[in-house]
Parts: structure tokens; sequence; C-alpha cells
């Protein structure tokens, strides 16, 4: 039986129009043997493979041009389970870890960021330790804001070390000019048991360990750095008693000191490694 080219439609031979759609028949007759219905044709089949990634360069151009989720800022772990949290304020990009107690007489509060900025601190009265870290190759300054100003730390490039400062209590700014990533953690020790030993070694700014301290004593002292080389002598209440040693580059020497009955501390400012024994 013949089919219409136009719509597939089987007819009988012999017909002049396809009952279907109406074609002429007579001039656009094929038989059976050459054509077959559209719908009987053979198609062309898309691979599953081929499929599948068009539909995966969809989804990811779609993922493109639309709004992607961004995961959370991540905050410089502190030394508790709290949650660290940022500083309010403007442009502001100090990750802030809580205040907290690490030790049953020391209080601690730690800061982080990059390049220049200020954080809130609140201390108490007495003696106060800054450990700093600088990993940038420009000025590291750090200065504690209050009803005066206090140097904390100025060096130039990576830097590590600890300062020490008297405190009376209060709400203060913590100023930091830097040029790469810094942290700074500020610790309030209290009522601090002494040292067994009273000779102390290190490296660049320090600061040793309690000492018990009445009378007269001598401080023999090394360094072998190129600049400043100071050591200050802290009682435990915070009050700065007595310059010891203040020279530049190499040092070999022995000093003096007279304190009354209590507990103090070495504060330390060097470039270099130093030694220093009291007796």
């Amino acid at each position: 039986m013949p089919y219409c080219t136009n719509c597939g439609h089987e007819h009988a031979d012999g017909d002049e129009f396809c009952a279907n759609c109406g074609r002429s028949l007579t001039a656009h007759q094929v038989s059976s043997s050459t054509a077959r219905p559209w719908y009987r044709r053979k198609r062309f089949a898309i691979p599953l493979g081929v499929l599948g990634f068009i539909v995966l360069i969809g989804v990811v151009a779609q993922d493109e041009s639309g709004t992607r989720s961004q995961p959370p800022p991540v905050a410089t772990a502190g030394t508790t389970s709290e949650s660290a949290k940022t500083t309010s304020g403007s442009g502001s990009n100090v990750t802030v870890a809580p205040a907290v107690t690490v030790a049953p007489n020391e209080a601690v509060h730690e800061f982080s960021g990059t390049g220049d900025d200020v954080a809130q601190l609140s201390l108490g009265n007495g003696l106060v330790l800054v450990d700093a870290t600088h990993a940038g190759r420009r000025n590291f300054i750090i200065r504690l804001r209050g009803s005066s100003d206090e140097l904390l730390v100025n060096d130039i490039g990576v830097y590590k070390g600890t300062s020490v400062l008297g405190a009376a209590g209060g709400h203060f700014l913590l100023e930091v000019e830097a040029d790469g990533a810094w942290t700074i953690r500020v610790r309030e020790p209290r009522n601090q048991l002494a040292s067994g030993s009273r000779s102390f070694q290190g490296q660049g700014d320090a600061a040793s360990g309690f000492i018990r301290l009445n009378g007269v004593h001598t401080v023999t002292a090394t360094h072998n750095g190129k600049r400043n080389f100071v050591i200050w002598l802290y009682k435990d209440n915070g009050n700065r008693e007595d310059l010891v040693v203040n020279d530049i580059g190499p040092y070999s020497g022995r000093k003096s000191v007279r304190v009354s009955s209590g507990l103090y501390m070495l504060a330390v400012e060097a470039d270099g490694a130093w030694t220093i024994e009291v007796q």
C-alpha cells in the first residue's frame, strides 16, 4: 500500500488525493518499500552521557549567574569554648576573644587582626602583660590610650615579644599600627606565687617570672643585641620601682636595687639574646 508523502497516511492504489490531508497523490506518490510514516521513521538518539553533560553545564551556568551562598566568617579561637566576636564600629576587622580566666589568678583578653585597627579594652588596677606578634615588614606599633598614652611596642617587621605596664583600672583603646597580620594577648596576673628561680634568659622583649625580694639585691645581666637594652623592675601591684639597666648594644654588667618586701617582675626590652640573675 502507498503512503502520503505529506502526512504518512496509508491509502489505496489509484487514489488521487490523500483522505487525511487532501494532498495530491499523483505527483508525490511513494511506494511502501521506499517511504515510512513520520511516526515510524528513525530519530536521532542523544547518548545519556552527553545529555548528562549538557544538564551539568546548565546547572553550573545558573549557579555562576545567581547569588552564591557565602561561608560564615571564621573567628579566631580563644582560650575557652565561648565564641569569638568582632568589635563593633565602622570598618573594624579586629577579632576579639571573650575575656576569660585561664587560671584562678590571671585574666586574659585576646585580639587579632590585619593592618591598622583599634579595639576596646577594660582593665583592672595592677600589673598588665601584653604578648604580641606581627607578620608584616614595616612599622608595628601598639599604644594603650586612656587618661594617658602608653607605648607598648614600637618595632619594624616581624615581631614576637612581651611588654609590661602598670595600669589604673578603666576603659581603654588598644591602637595597632601594622602592615601584616598580628595578635595581641593582654594578661592581668593577680596574687601570683614567686618563681623558684632568680635566673632568667630570653630573646627580645620579655618578662621574667615573679620573684620575692626584700632589701638590697644585685642584678647581673648580659645582652648581645645591637639596639636598646632596658630592664625595669615592677612590683606586683603595677608600680614601676627601678630602672635597672638602660644601655645600647652588647652589654655585660652588674647593678644593685633596693626594694621593700614583696613580689617583683623584671621587664626586658631588647633585640638580642639576654640573661639576668638576681642575687
